[in-house]
């Protein structure tokens, strides 16, 4: 579809309808937040954030409070280096994804929990090389990655939802681990919610303590049963050739399995977004009424890629 101004540019009228569109999906958020003095009191919650990380302002996993560098023998002068990482990370997250679902759903209280997968080797690849990404950052670049594990509660009230973030940062600072990062929706002004047609969420990155070492967690049947399938199975990304990608996972399945890995605490930076039910609703709809590449021309906000 397209319009031809009275310059005789011609330009996509999709993006203009779905904008509209979006916006009129907004306005009862906006109206919700303009009118409840106990959602707007959300802005407050920023709990203190974990002492010593030396990437606080842009959190890392290989942080040494969290301890996931890249082993030696991943050589970071070529991105094979950071490919093998990209499998290392992922695999460790497959290890702990179960408990981390289950630690988050029970501290959560109330809030209704849902899963997700681990993050996409496609996704986290992009990111790497992508200039508005993590391009131009210190390698390892896939350190930025600290959503691997990464899983969403709704609650239905305010107050259920300022007791359940309080069992989550609870959750976060148990053992050696704490909040890492936090960004609040609810303190954005109006113009600023507007530019993601007021959604709002509260979201944070913890350093979890798994209260194990990795050589515990993988001793499990089950996870040595996802890490087994993980090298057995062909390559979930389908612009990694076949072989690379089997010598990379292969190389990062033995340095994760190797004796100094398995006496490592089993920590990760992983993430949690937490959401008012008016705005869960919000977002269902906004995905469901545009095309993504549009909703992607419209803006590169969270909601949009979750």
């Amino acid at each position: 579809i397209r319009d031809t101004s009275v310059t005789g540019v011609q330009t996509c009228a999709l993006p203009i309808f779905c904008r509209e569109r979006l916006l009129a999906v907004g306005r009862p958020l906006q109206a919700f937040y303009r009118d409840s003095e106990e959602v707007r009191g959300l802005a407050e919650l920023y709990p203190d954030t974990l002492e010593g990380l030396a990437s606080q302002g842009h959190l890392r996993q290989d942080d040494p409070l969290v301890g996931l560098s890249p082993p030696a023998t991943f050589n970071m002068d070529t991105f094979e280096g950071e490919s093998r990482y990209i499998h290392y990370l992922r695999l460790a997250a497959l290890a702990l994804n179960e408990p981390y679902q289950k630690m988050v759903e029970e501290a959560a209280g109330k809030g209704e929990h849902k899963p997700c997968n681990i993050k996409g080797d496609a996704r986290m690849r992009n990111k790497a090389l992508a200039a508005d990404d993590h391009r131009y950052e210190a390698k390892p670049r896939p350190a930025h990655n600290i959503d691997i594990l990464r899983c969403c509660v709704t609650f239905e009230d305010v107050a259920s939802m300022r007791k359940g973030i309080e069992g989550l940062v609870a959750l976060a600072r148990k053992g050696c681990g704490g909040v890492g990062r936090v960004k609040n929706g609810f303190a954005l002004s109006d113009a600023e919610a507007a530019k993601s047609f007021h959604y709002r969420s509260w979201m944070m990155n913890m350093v979890v303590d798994f209260g194990q070492t990795f050589g515990e967690m993988l001793s499990k049947e089950k996870a040595a049963g996802l890490l087994d399938k993980y090298l057995r199975a062909p390559p979930e990304n389908p612009r990694e050739p076949w072989g690379r990608w089997r010598r990379d996972a292969q190389a990062a399945a033995e340095a994760l399995r190797s004796g100094e890995m398995s006496r490592r605490p089993a920590v990760m930076v992983c993430e949690v977004q937490v959401l008012l039910r008016p705005y869960l609703e919000a977002r269902h709809s906004i995905l469901g009424r545009c095309p993504r590449r549009t909703r992607q021309r419209l803006g590169r906000q969270r909601l949009m890629q979750s």
